[in-house]
This record gives structure tokens, sequence and C-alpha cells, in this order.
């Protein structure tokens, strides 16, 4: 696969997204502008909170730097990404708990706010 997006100046790549941008809106109603504009948000969403996390491996040493570099441009991780995975579903909270133990117990703790709310709100 080619690398996207391509290697151009940065006001090349904005200007190419103010020109879809504008191409878009002729051909669309409001509702489907917004419903658009929404998808592309989720997105860029989900790109930027994919991003951020592997800096936060990155920072924490649970990957190393050429890992995930080479992570990023391959379909199929390598045995050293697949290596790091691993250890981060590994990972222990401080208290010794795992990050699945951990999810539980908040689920449940907001389970709980969440029905103290509703109970009040039936008063």
């Amino acid at each position: 696969m080619n690398r996207f997006p391509p290697s151009v100046t940065p006001a090349t790549f904005v200007g190419s997204a103010i020109a879809v941008g504008f191409l878009l809106i002729n051909d669309l109603t409001i509702n489907e502008q917004n419903a658009v504009g929404t998808w592309f948000s989720i997105i860029s969403d989900i790109l930027q909170t994919n991003a951020a996390w592997l800096d936060v491996l990155i920072e924490r040493g649970i990957i190393k730097t050429n890992d995930a570099a080479d992570a990023e441009s391959q379909d199929t991780p390598s045995k050293e990404a697949q290596d790091n995975q691993s250890n981060c579903e590994q990972q222990t909270s401080t208290n010794g708990e795992t990050d699945i133990e951990f999810l539980k117990k908040t689920l449940k703790k907001m389970q709980e706010e969440i029905n103290s709310i509703s109970k009040n709100d039936k008063e």
C-alpha cells in the first residue's frame, strides 16, 4: 500500500482538505453536511486517540519507538509489536489488579451511581 497521506507541504495538505470541504457543500443538504461532518469527526477522534495512546505507551517504555513505527507501517504486526501488545494486555495497576479487573470495578461503580441518580429522579 502506498503511503497516505502523501509527502506534501502542510499548506498543500490543509488546502486539499479545504477544497474537498467546499466541493461537498454544493452537493449535500444541510443535514447531509452535518452527518458527513460528524462521520469525519469520528474518524478524526479515532486517529487522534490511537496516536495519543501510542505516545503514552512509548513514553512508558512499553513500546519502543522503532517498534511503533514498524507496527504502524505494516498490515500485520511484527513479532516485537505483538509482544508489546501482549505486554500491554498483561500490565497491572499499582495495586496489582489487571486492567480488566479495574474496568469491571469502575463499571460497577458507574452503574451504582446511575442507579442512585435514577432513584433520586423518581422521588
